[in-house]
């Protein structure tokens, strides 16, 4: 491979080339007849990188991926990011750069040949796994479309974090605290089913959710600190926009709504909005500002302590 002086490409790459399937001539004959076109053949190749930690203060990580199964999660404490990530080349062409100039990591996949719609099939064999770091500040950029993913982020040190999705599945979570502030969680989502779970570990100020056709379920449970406010701007086109929420956390509602039923259980209304009896009192808040059409609005009020 050769190397541009521009940029570092991956300290280490390891590629696997598997065999293109070669179908025998009355098998291809065959098919022609039923289906009308012939059987494609699929290469895979499997790419493995990784970087260890060489005192780098922060990360940017890229992310695109258009289809098939996502994984993140921590990386040990020597590594600045890790991953591994296996394709369809006839169809993708693998994107894999990373530029220390910038601490800019660009991973993912390119469009080589799409050969119809892209669907997702949860059987399919294409994936990316990547870890990231424990003690960087990491800023990570992610657009994916139709794919399953799996997106755990505690214990990480992530500044920000923007994930754009199309019709997808996908479960984020902080299952332990974020090791510093975050400034922001924006996630937009269409036609997809989707989890963020555990926010108050996830120590952002502002979480920004924007979602069409779907199920939205944003979990708010975790470690919450006293004097930890959160500010919530939810959009929801038509579907369900679930809300678990921790009993002793204060909570004001400023809701716009179009055909939309708002589960009002656990609050009172002063003028235009809602909030929970605690909210003055309360040592946590969070205040939601919710734009919604066509759907309902559920909350789950969650015994936790803090």
């Amino acid at each position: 491979m050769g190397h541009d002086p521009r940029y570092h490409v991956f300290d280490r790459v390891e590629v696997a080339r598997g065999e293109l399937m070669r179908l025998p001539t009355a098998i291809v004959a065959l098919a022609v007849l039923v289906l009308g076109t012939p059987l494609v053949a699929q290469d895979w190749q499997t790419i493995s990188t990784s970087r260890q930690f060489h005192a780098e203060e922060k990360l940017v990580a890229s992310v695109e991926f258009l289809t098939g199964s996502i994984r993140i999660h921590a990386a040990d404490a020597r590594t600045l990011y890790q991953a591994q990530m296996r394709y369809d080349a006839d169809r993708f062409r693998a994107r894999n750069r990373y530029y220390p100039s910038s601490n800019y990591l660009r991973i993912g996949l390119d469009v080589e040949h799409l050969g119809g719609d892209i669907e997702f099939d949860e059987g399919s064999p294409q994936y990316l796994d990547l870890a990231l770091p424990l003690a960087v500040p990491t800023d990570l950029r992610m657009e994916f479309g139709a794919a399953y993913a799996e997106l755990e982020l505690g214990g990480l040190s992530i500044s920000r974090a923007t994930i754009k999705t199309g019709a997808s599945k996908t479960s984020l979570r902080f299952s332990s605290a974020n090791r510093v502030d975050c400034r922001q969680l924006e996630v937009q989502a269409a036609g997809a089913h989707l989890e963020l779970a555990q926010l108050a570990n996830s120590r952002c100020r502002r979480v920004a959710v924007t979602g069409g056709a779907g199920e939205i379920t944003l979990d708010f449970t975790g470690s919450w600190a006293d004097g930890m406010e959160m500010i919530v701007h939810a959009k929801m086109g038509l579907g369900q926009l679930t809300l678990r929420i921790p009993e002793d956390v204060g909570v004001r509602v400023d809701l716009d709504r179009l055909l939309v039923g708002f589960d009002k259980a656990g609050f009172i209304k002063r003028g235009s909005r809602w909030y929970s009896p605690n909210f003055d009192s309360a040592a946590a808040q969070i205040s939601f500002e919710i734009d919604a059409a066509f759907g309902d609005i559920d909350v789950v009020w969650v015994r936790q302590g803090r």
